[in-house]
């Protein structure tokens, strides 16, 4: 499983910094601080502002492991764990073992990352029996940042 995230960005912006101005005269503008604006005629003109300050970076904030094939050979639920890896197979993270392991079953993690790929590991701790489960997904420069 894979799921690859799309990238958007106002071109305008500082790094974690992004600001869209509506000045109600059909003119728009993704500038921190835009030009003066021209009115054809006196009247109201409602003026929008965005700004959004994301420096906060990416987060896997959960994994939620929904349901597993396997049981314990001798009968129990399976000993789950996660592992989460880099796209160089370089270890971020490993949980410890959840010991009969019932489902649904939630990892809190709160993980920093940074742009590039990532996969997911869910096993079963006792020896293989279990068939290891795989998912990756892509965080690219650009998208918007929070939590995953």
């Amino acid at each position: 499983m894979r799921f690859v995230c799309q990238p958007w960005a106002l071109s305008d912006s500082v790094a974690g910094f992004s600001y869209l101005w509506d000045f109600g005269n059909g003119n728009a503008s993704i500038q921190e601080n835009p030009g003066p604006q021209t009115y054809s005629s006196p009247g109201v003109y409602p003026i929008q502002y965005t700004a959004i300050i994301d420096t906060s970076g990416y987060y896997l904030a959960r994994v939620n492991i929904l349901e597993v094939g396997c049981n314990d050979i001798l009968g129990g639920a399976p000993d789950l764990k996660i592992g989460i890896y880099d796209n160089t197979g370089q270890e971020v993270y490993l949980s410890s073992i959840v010991q009969n392991a019932s489902v649904p079953l939630a990892f809190d993690l709160f993980l920093p990352l940074e742009t590039g790929n990532y996969s997911l590991r869910v096993t079963d701790n006792d020896g293989g029996l279990m068939a290891p489960t795989f998912a990756g997904w892509s965080i690219l420069p650009g998208f918007p940042k929070g939590y995953w």
